[in-house]
């Protein structure tokens, strides 16, 4: 039904130049200078939209991916027809296409890895690096959001992270070697530390951990737990993170936490500026229980000078009851498949749990419902859970 072989065909192409461009956009829309409202993104989307649908409406439409198609309708109508929305008319157009890119980006890597995974993981390999040379190439001129390496922020030291993502997939694949591989780690390591950003160095310890766990002849438990308290020593006794802008933010959210009286709840002191959302966040929830105040509306509606920066909170406060039980029901299903997965092919299913453990652990600090690489990890994910299912169904007929 499917081959094995290099992407070639027209809706496979079209497919790649799909995430490439959605992928690539703000870098290069920072360089040419035009379009700043988004409409070609946006109709481009709009367009790609209606053409995978009208492909193949059966893969547009298998689950879990149509959990999350029926909680992106959900969240266009609820902010826009039901609850209403400030939102400036030229960011209108961003946001929409933030929010649909995300599903069609993962639906596209789900259709690539049935025509040729090796390719797919190229391909995805040079969209990110080229993404990140781009944003290196941006200095970033705000000294306090700054602490990442480029004026794009934190994405880019999350984006490197999901990079090692997709190298530990071909490693784990045998497509590259482990001397490529362990380079490649090295390096994300140095960039992740220069730009001091905690979750992306959290993200790329659980990326790393899950491999080495990937590699091992038997897995257990207490090799996981120890590995843990290991990597949590190794990095507690070492001079350069102590040295690092790294370990000063980690003893600065303390401190941070402390004068927002939070210091008696551990997990509120290691949130930092982001306990006040979780905070301020459920009193709204507990307002508008069932359908939320909308997207966006934490910061449209003057909740908060920013945006709501975990995607729990964003489910709870903006979409309700009702869209975070499609989200929990979309994440839950997910993992459903990947551990039924494990029992089967463990050593590279820790892998794909691995980013999908990165994801969970990046929500409570950041939104992700319309950031394009946790969708790329999510693609990845749904395509390896889809391609098992399916080649275990060939091999029982």
């Amino acid at each position: 039904m499917f081959k094995n072989s290099p992407v070639n065909s027209l809706n496979s192409k079209l497919n790649g130049f799909y995430i490439g461009f959605i992928v690539l956009w703000p870098v290069l829309q920072y360089f040419i200078g035009f379009d700043g409202k988004g409409r070609i993104p946006f109709f481009g989307t709009l367009a790609f939209l209606a053409y995978s649908f009208f492909a193949n409406q059966k893969q547009f439409l298998s689950m879990p991916l149509l959990i999350w198609w029926i909680w992106v309708a959900y969240a266009l109508i609820n902010t826009f027809f039901i609850q209403g929305t400030p939102m400036p008319p030229a960011d209108i157009i961003g946001f929409c296409t933030g929010v649909v890119s995300g599903p069609l980006i993962a639906k596209c890597i789900i259709d690539g890895a049935f025509t040729g995974r090796d390719s797919l993981l190229k391909y995805i390999g040079y969209v990110i690096l080229l993404y990140l040379l781009g944003t290196l190439m941006i200095p970033s001129t705000n000294e306090y959001e700054g602490h990442g390496i480029s004026a794009f922020g934190n994405i880019v030291p999350i984006t490197i992270v999901f990079m090692v993502f997709v190298f530990a997939i071909r490693f784990i694949h045998k497509d590259i070697s482990l001397k490529l591989f362990v380079v490649v780690s090295v390096l994300a390591v140095f960039l992740v530390v220069v730009s001091a950003t905690r979750k992306a160095f959290g993200g790329l310890f659980i990326v790393l951990l899950f491999t080495y766990l990937s590699k091992m002849q038997k897995f257990s438990f207490k090799t996981f737990f120890v590995s843990v308290l290991v990597g949590l020593i190794l990095y507690a006794l070492s001079d350069t993170f102590i040295s690092s802008d790294l370990w000063e933010r980690f003893y600065r959210t303390n401190e941070q936490s402390a004068v927002g009286d939070y210091d008696d709840n551990l997990f509120l002191s290691l949130m930092d500026d982001r306990a006040i959302m979780y905070v301020t966040g459920w009193d709204v929830f507990l307002d508008n229980l069932w359908l939320g105040i909308g997207l966006r509306n934490y910061l449209n509606l003057g909740y908060s000078a920013y945006t709501l920066h975990t995607e729990y909170m964003v489910q709870l406060t903006e979409c309700g009851i009702v869209g975070s039980s499609l989200f929990l029901w979309f994440y839950l299903k997910m993992a459903k498949g990947l551990i039924r997965k494990a029992k089967w092919h463990s050593y590279e299913a820790l892998v794909y749990l691995g980013g999908y453990v990165t994801i969970i652990f990046m929500s409570f600090t950041t939104w992700t419902y319309n950031q394009p690489v946790f969708w790329i990890c999510i693609g990845l994910i749904l395509a390896y859970i889809k391609k098992q299912k399916y080649e275990n169904c060939y091999c029982r007929s």
